[in-house]
């Protein structure tokens, strides 16, 4: 196994990561399973869950992939179906969301089409996924939920179906963690902008400079970063944390 395991409690743990089929999901994922977890992946990319199952299995780790439309009540039911043979759930991270349209328009503006598509994959994901998953864990289970740096700002480049929404995933995270104490824990992580490959891929070197001056610290996140984060929230170590949302922006949120 590459690696190793710096949170013992999270051996053979059952754990689920919706979006886990490429960017964050994907690196966080992968960490999981060099803890020795049994990793599902919940993703509509076949292709990207297809590859990170044959590099888990190289690395000597467990990963099983479930292609899942999260916006698909039947699609979580089957997923959850599926987990439930592998034993009780230890930990659900639900990372699956972002831009099913890109828009500059303002709130306004936004068509309702837009406005539904991009809550359907970013609050009611979760939404879906918290209903259906949760009462597979026992007690000492750990939910976190990904959000955004985006829910804390009314001035955003984000479409404001996605900035509003992740603030919802905000407060459904503190109402989860008020109902479901003590038994489970539910957290969420606010990333800023992330170097995933998508971003990568989509970033002019100005734009890319334009991204970097808006971090205090001078730099974008690596999606092992975010990972790490993750991480500790679902471990013993984080044991008495709870309803938080934990911002990881390189302190672009303090501005």
């Amino acid at each position: 196994m590459v690696g190793k395991a710096i949170y013992p409690d999270l051996k053979d743990k059952v754990v689920v990561v919706t979006g886990g089929a490429d960017g964050i999901g994907r690196a966080v994922a992968a960490m999981f399973a060099r803890q020795q977890a049994h990793v599902f992946v919940a993703d509509i990319n076949e292709k990207g869950g297809a590859e990170l199952e044959q590099q888990v299995a190289k690395e000597g780790g467990r990963c099983t992939f479930v292609k899942t439309d999260v916006t698909s009540l039947e699609a979580v039911a089957a997923l959850a179906a599926r987990v439930k043979e592998a034993g009780s759930l230890g930990v659900l991270v639900n990372v699956a969301g972002g831009f099913p349209t890109y828009t500059k328009a303002s709130t306004i503006e936004t068509s309702p089409e837009d406005w539904d598509r991009g809550v359907r994959l970013n609050l009611y994901s979760v939404f879906y996924c918290c209903r259906a998953l949760i009462p597979l864990m026992d007690k000492g289970g750990s939910v976190i939920n990904i959000t955004s740096n985006a829910a804390r700002k009314a001035e955003t480049h984000a479409p404001r179906y996605y900035s509003t929404s992740k603030a919802a995933v905000q407060h459904l995270t503190k109402v989860l963690a008020f109902e479901l104490a003590p038994a489970i824990r539910v957290n969420s992580v606010a990333p800023g902008t992330t170097l995933s490959d998508r971003v990568k891929r989509a970033a002019t070197p100005e734009r890319m400079e334009n991204l970097i001056k808006q971090v205090p610290r001078r730099k974008l996140a690596d999606p092992d970063e975010i990972g790490s984060a993750i991480l500790f929230l679902a471990s013993e170590e984080a044991a008495h944390i709870t309803g938080i949302t934990l911002d990881v922006s390189g302190g672009q949120v303090m501005l």
